[in-house]
């Protein structure tokens, strides 16, 4: 930055621009009063402060999202542990329950299959029948309460450890 003074000479201003101040030929030059440049300056620095104080103040927005983000995994990832270990329960139940159908139903039709391949004769005079009724009420009470589920597979639980689908 260069600053020179206004001079007058017969009516005329001349600034006197030497060798020494570093202008080579066929530069543009600026001219601009004392004030302006004063005013033009002064602008600079405010901007400069306010582009950094709102630097500082997006970083601070910045480590507030961090910080949030972070409390809100802290807060979930509990639930989120508790929802799969349910997940997992009730899939047990689930397939114990398929397991008890699937164990009554064969139980049915083998009744059926039996209770139909009686005659009359079996009926009347042998009662197979009752000894038929009787077996097959045992062995509905029995998968009621009795029946143990044990399962061999893997579950195929979202964001669960393991990756198979059943």
């Amino acid at each position: 930055m260069i600053i020179k003074q206004v001079k007058e000479y017969s009516n005329r201003q001349r600034i006197d621009i030497n060798k020494s101040d570093g202008l080579s030929p066929g530069s543009e030059v600026v001219i601009l009063s004392k004030s302006d440049y004063d005013s033009l300056n002064k602008n600079n620095r405010e901007l400069t402060h306010k582009v950094t104080a709102l630097s500082s103040e997006v970083e601070i927005y910045k480590d507030q999202e961090r910080n949030l983000t972070e409390i809100v995994e802290n807060v979930t990832a509990p639930i989120y542990e508790n929802h799969k270990k349910e997940l997992v329960k009730k899939d047990n139940q689930i397939k114990q329950l398929e397991l008890q159908l699937k164990v009554m139903e064969s139980k049915i039709n083998q009744y059926n299959l039996e209770l139909m391949g009686l005659n009359k004769l079996d009926i009347a005079i042998f009662g197979k029948h009752k000894k038929l009724i009787k077996n097959f009420s045992e062995d509905i009470s029995i998968i009621g309460s009795d029946l143990e589920f044990i399962s061999t597979e893997k579950n195929s639980i979202p964001g669960g450890n393991d990756n198979k689908n059943k």
